[in-house]
């Protein structure tokens, strides 16, 4: 199948090829009625290369510089698998609970509206696109929670064996009522992850998906 193109149509005046066709996009990847861009892989590759830059070991940077391309795109198609479902089951996300996040963030890190917007940027984020990344995260969750949520649980006898591990390897470990909740909460958030894992690869499958790097 021929990569799919975007191309304006200058007409004959002003055409810059001999068919009167000018390239200005193309797509890397296609998910069901979805497409994802060459433009937007490009900015979020760009933005992801900012924060490897702050790797200290040189060679582990080179090592995911080398791969994030795709895997960039492969976080894209999942974002398109999650929204497309989010769609299906009338599940948004509005203004105010960005709103409410983006201000959740600044105030956690003891920032006024200046400094939050500073560190936005220098992340290599518009505030445009930090918003745009915040819905996509909001969107994941509040989905994810509605799928897993209420049919994962942690029963006492799992909690009681992740603190016998946990106490193996360090003897000084107490035995707390908020040692043993945080553990609970970890043996959640990992079981979470795997359903989200399972769901999206199963998503995967269903979906036509074309990778076209």
């Amino acid at each position: 199948m021929h990569p799919w193109i975007l191309a304006l149509w200058l007409g004959s005046a002003a055409a810059t090829a001999p068919d009167g066709w000018l390239l200005v996009e193309r797509v890397v990847a296609v998910v069901d009625d979805d497409v994802v861009l060459a433009s937007e892989l490009e900015r979020r590759v760009a933005q992801a290369r900012v924060a490897l830059g702050q790797l200290a070991d040189p060679g582990e940077r080179e090592r995911r510089q080398a791969t994030l391309p795709r895997e960039t795109l492969q976080t894209i198609v999942e974002e398109r698998l999650v929204a497309q479902t989010a769609a299906s089951l009338a599940i948004t996300i509005d203004d105010s609970q960005i709103d409410a996040a983006v201000t959740q963030i600044r105030d956690f890190n003891k920032l006024d509206d200046a400094g939050f917007a500073r560190a936005v940027a220098d992340g290599g984020w518009t505030m445009a696109e930090y918003r745009q990344d915040l819905h996509r995260q909001l969107l994941r969750f509040k989905l994810i929670s509605l799928l897993f949520a209420a049919s994962v649980t942690i029963s006492d006898a799992a909690v009681q064996a992740a603190y016998a591990a946990e106490k193996a390897k360090n003897p000084a470990l107490g035995e707390s009522a908020g040692e043993l909740e945080h553990l609970r909460a970890v043996l959640f958030e990992r079981a979470m992850s795997e359903a989200t894992a399972r769901w999206l690869g199963e998503a995967r499958r269903n979906a036509h998906v074309e990778l076209r790097l």
